[in-house]
């Protein structure tokens, strides 16, 4: 048989076909292909003179790749990659390696492993078709290519039903397989000189589909990798290769080489380059379009998008659309749809994306990939039309089309889920969609490219792979703060983002800027390092928190921005003002009746106002349910983010923030003032905590209800300890500056939230001074939070108390003696009724202040799983997570002497401080500026002491002054050894003050430094 008749059998093989299912099928072909061979032998047909070289009959890619492309379609993406990666052995090699087909197996395997959320894998797949790409530069010089084309004759793709295009162009007739040499004519020179013999020979290539899986790979690459695309050595060695467009001169498949420069240039990040050059490849020789034509116009609708033109963004993705389906791209297909409707919503459209319904008609018989696809951003856009009803059904057409489990577990079964979470808001099923959810996030934590380009970038750095420089760049554009424009686009990426903790890259990231003396940033960076452990420690990262900020924090407290995005959500969504405005309603009408009704007709009143009011926020809640899953912003108001200039232009004179933060590689300090800004690394955190540990235990803290005797009361020990502390806490020229402090508010981190700086001693003259005793001392669990809203304070506030066993050994009476000695000094003070009738976290709405004088157990489950009001702390509706949930009117400021940390031990656990810091951004989350918190419980008569001097100064003066007049009021008192639970031993007729640590330093006063308004 001739090479003639070898080669021509393979001219016009489908690009989908099929193998025969049976032997007589086998024979059938096999008949065919015999008659052919006996025609162009009869014909004479000959090919180019580089035919005597050729050996033998090849085509690449060899058939049965094409037998992943039905599954690729029916989005059975697993299958298509064992297809993909087992045709993969059939690929050509040479002694240079893998040829050009290879690229074919490469693309479609990483684009099923994008499907199916593994970017990684994908991306390594994608980088190797582009290596072969630039390995073999040249190759289509080799190909033998026909001079002019015409419009094919071809019966293309069933034409799309939901529109028409309005480009007026036709599909060219283009070969699904063109000859190509492979080797070389002469070989003399390797032969003498050395080097690889290679003959010459034709083979067939299908060089349509190679350039299209090259576009596929060069645009999924790009999408993987982000901002660090254009970083990456490996984009400049493609744009390098591409520039040098070796195609043949002057003809028509110049067209695919601006397409593929095109895609170059945005992996570079050169959109306005690229828009140029894809606009020039839509058409070949200006007239037809051609299997690169979806490719190119679907990456321009995203030029479009990206820069705000959102009407020609809509126009270029109907465009791709058409195209991909006459082309039968169903994967240009989907994703032209999707970002249409995705772009349809930004716009604010009334009704749903015009498209959706129709292709999801047309797509039925067409591709369940595309179904799947089309039929969940309709169901979604009915979601967040509030029609639940066609939303529900076409969730049904939806789950037939990803009745195979493999196109399930993927991205577009993420997508899916994400859209039935919608529903299930919508339709109330808060539990249902909560779980959905949960289960969602843990398989985005893998699939999510945010968070991959987040440690791709990382990676890249601590690799060496980018300059410190360009890790800084990229850090900020990953690492940002969710935008307006995040929301409104990629709603499942962005709650991916701040729902998963990745502290190491916002670790990274502040080394980066500590080593650069970004100082302007590095106190930023620090508190959005807290900020991101607070806010993933909460249900969907804190996105739900954000909404209630928005929506109903008082307008005093957010920001300009917030206050913008509160007006246009309450536009949108009306039915949340009206309920809004009903618990507004509730809660004024209660703040007008005394928190314990004296007579039954008041507590009934009042337990109906309570349930109106849980009512209304239960309804305020589904609702922002139901938005924490639109595409609608939410700016993280609480805690704000810091800026040090702004900062320092805000502090009071004399007031320095002494401010620490804990990564995995050490502990850093910094102080700041309004004119200075000092910062340092301290020496090994191990230590510290060795240093913590033992000054904690020489103050007496072996246990929580261990007690101190009469000599350890009059042992002066701890004051070694405190000084060693404080000297390897602050460098001296930073301890030199804190002569000039009348204030000094502190930031802990790790287990520095243990730590009593109030006692830290400090030398001056030979003797030593504790730092109180110098100046008065706040905390903030972020740097921004150490600085005043502009809430104002009422002018006389009620105090709910809660009378209970401050001690689990103390008689009820003792806190009943206390309170009504509180209820003597301070105005509007009542008791908090035993039971309540209502949940806790309801009933505090109706208080401006909290003191529990009550002990509060550790929780054992969660740094939210313990109660405020410890009356109902068994009971639903009574733990901190539910005080976040609406009303926002939670008491602004909390008094808890009863609380339990880790210090009380002396560190004998584990802990990390972790459990305070969410413990207070959880309570202060809840509207409180003000918290005191014990580290250690004393528990006896100098608490009440201390808790009732303060109360009564804080309508007066600010808390941190309140709280040092309360300490110096209380430590020259004589202890009564029977009213101190937490001393024993003390012989009749000696005095004992409370001049000792132990009873005044182990509370901490969390504050913003806002000041009561002067009479």
């Amino acid at each position: 048989m001739s090479t003639t008749m070898m080669l021509a059998t393979h001219a016009r093989v489908p690009s989908h076909g099929l193998a025969a299912g049976s032997s007589r099928a086998s024979a059938r072909l096999m008949m065919l292909r015999c008659i052919r061979w006996a025609v162009l032998f009869l014909a004479g047909l000959t090919l180019a003179p580089t035919d005597i070289f050729a050996q033998r009959d090849m085509s690449y890619p060899k058939r049965d790749y094409y037998f992943g492309a039905p599954a690729y379609a029916e989005g059975d993406f697993a299958t298509a990659a064992r297809i993909y990666r087992q045709s993969a052995s059939g690929g050509l090699r040479s002694v240079e390696g893998r040829w050009v087909d290879s690229i074919c197996y490469h693309a479609m395997l990483g684009e099923c492993l994008y499907q199916m959320g593994k970017p990684a894998d994908a991306l390594e797949q994608f980088n190797a078709a582009v290596k072969l790409y630039i390995q073999h530069n040249g190759w289509l010089l080799r190909v033998q290519f026909p001079v002019e084309l015409g419009p094919t004759q071809r019966v293309l793709g069933k034409p799309p039903t939901w529109g028409r295009s309005t480009r007026r162009t036709q599909v060219a007739h283009i070969p699904d397989k063109f000859q190509a040499q492979l080797g070389n004519i002469d070989n003399r020179q390797a032969a003498q000189q050395g080097g690889v013999v290679q003959p010459a020979r034709l083979i067939l290539v299908a060089v349509p589909e190679v350039m299209r899986c090259l576009a596929v790979a060069m645009r999924r690459r790009a999408e993987i990798m982000g901002p660090i695309c254009e970083h990456d050595r490996l984009t400049d060695q493609l744009l390098e290769t591409i520039a040098t467009r070796q195609a043949p001169q002057g003809h028509w498949v110049q067209s695919w080489i601006d397409c593929l420069m095109g895609l170059a240039y945005l992996g570079d990040n050169k959109p306005v380059q690229a828009a140029s050059e894809l606009q020039k490849s839509l058409q070949l020789g200006g007239k037809y379009d051609h299997p690169l034509t979806p490719t190119a116009l679907l990456e321009l609708g995203k030029i479009a998008f990206q820069q705000g033109n959102l009407p020609q963004a809509g126009t270029l993705f109907l465009e791709a659309s058409y195209s991909a389906a006459y082309l039968q791209q169903y994967d240009i297909l989907a994703e032209a749809l999707r970002m249409g409707h995705v772009a349809h919503e930004v716009k604010g459209e009334q009704g749903i994306y015009p498209p959706l319904l129709a292709a999801a008609a047309w797509s039925k018989r067409e591709s369940r990939y595309v179904n799947a696809v089309v039929t969940t951003c309709a169901a979604e856009a009915l979601a967040a039309r509030n029609d639940t009803r066609r939303a529900n059904a076409l969730l049904g057409d939806a789950t037939a089309a990803l009745a195979r489990q493999e196109m399930k577990q993927g991205r577009v079964g993420a997508d899916f889920l994400f859209a039935k979470v919608a529903v299930d808001f919508r339709q109330g099923k808060i539990a249902e969609g909560n779980q959905t959810l949960q289960s969602l996030l843990k398989f985005q934590q893998a699939s999510s490219l945010w968070l991959y380009q987040i440690n791709l970038a990382d990676a890249l750095y601590r690799g060496g792979g980018v300059t410190p420089r360009v890790a800084a760049l990229l850090y900020e554009q990953l690492l940002r703060e969710p935008t307006a424009k995040d929301w409104a686009t990629q709603p499942l990426e962005t709650i991916s983002l701040i729902k998963t903790p990745h502290p190491l890259p916002l670790e990274h990231w502040f080394e980066v800027m500590v080593e650069r003396k970004e100082h302007d940033r590095v106190i930023d960076i620090t508190d959005r390092i807290r900020r991101h452990r607070f806010h993933s420690s909460l249900p969907m990262g804190g996105r739900l928190l954000a909404l209630r900020w928005v929506l109903d924090a008082p307008v005093e407290a957010i920001s300009r921005s917030a206050a913008l995005q509160r007006q246009d959500l309450l536009a949108k969504f009306p039915a949340y003002g009206n309920v809004a405005q009903q618990a507004n309603a509730s809660l004024n009408a209660l703040n007008q009746m005394p928190l314990a009704p004296a007579d039954q007709d008041g507590i009934d009143q009042q337990t109906s106002l309570f349930k109106d009011l849980g009512e209304a926020s239960t309804a305020q809640e589904l609702l922002i349910r139901q938005l924490s899953v639109a595409r609608v912003p939410s700016e993280f108001a609480f805690p704000p983010l810091a800026d040090i200039r702004a900062l320092q232009g805000n502090l009071p004179a004399g007031t320095h923030i002494l401010s620490f933060l804990s990564t995995s590689r050490g502990m850093y300090g910094f102080l700041i003032s309004q004119e200075t800004y000092g910062g340092w690394r301290l020496e090994s955190p191990a230590k510290l905590r060795r240093q913590v540990s033992n000054l904690l235990r020489a103050m007496g803290n072996y246990g929580d209800v261990s007690q101190l005797s009469g000599k350890e009361l009059q042992d002066t020990e701890w004051r070694q300890a405190a000084a060693e502390l404080f000297q390897s806490l602050i460098p001296a020229e930073q301890q030199a500056k804190l002569s000039e402090t009348r204030e000094l508010v502190i930031v802990p981190d790790s287990f520095l939230w243990y730590v009593p700086f109030e006692a830290l001693q400090q030398q001056q003259g030979g003797t030593s001074k504790s730092l109180l005793s110098q100046f008065t001392i706040r905390y903030g669990p972020t740097v921004s939070l150490t600085l005043p809203d502009q809430r104002g304070f009422k002018p006389r506030s009620r105090t709910a108390v809660v009378v209970d066993k401050l001690f689990p050994r103390d008689d009820i009476e003792v806190a009943t003696e206390a309170f009504e000695q509180l209820s003597d000094v301070l105005p509007d003070c009542e008791r908090i009724p035993d039971p309540l009738q209502v949940p806790s976290a309801l009933f505090a709405a109706a208080a401006d202040r909290l003191i529990t004088y009550a002990d509060i157990p550790s929780s054992r489950t969660g740094p939210y799983d313990w109660s405020p009001i410890t009356i109902d702390r068994n009971k639903g509706g009574s733990q901190l997570d539910n005080w976040m949930s609406l009303p926002f009117a939670a008491p602004k400021q909390v008094i808890l002497p009863g609380y339990h940390t880790a210090a009380e031990s002396s560190l004998k656990s584990n802990s990390n401080g972790e459990e305070v810091f969410l413990s207070v951004c959880g309570l202060m989350a809840t509207g409180a500026r003000t918290v005191l918190l014990s580290r250690w419980r004393p528990g006896g008569q100098t608490s009440f002491e201390l808790v009732r001097e303060f109360a009564q100064e804080l309508p007066h003066r600010n808390a941190s002054q309140a709280w040092r007049r309360s300490v110096e009021l209380t430590t020259p008192t004589e202890l009564q050894p029977d009213l101190e639970p937490r001393i024993s031993g003390i012989a009749n007729g000696i005095e004992v003050t409370a001049e000792h640590p132990f009873f005044w330093s182990g509370y901490m006063l969390i504050d913003t430094g806002a000041s009561p308004a002067k009479d």
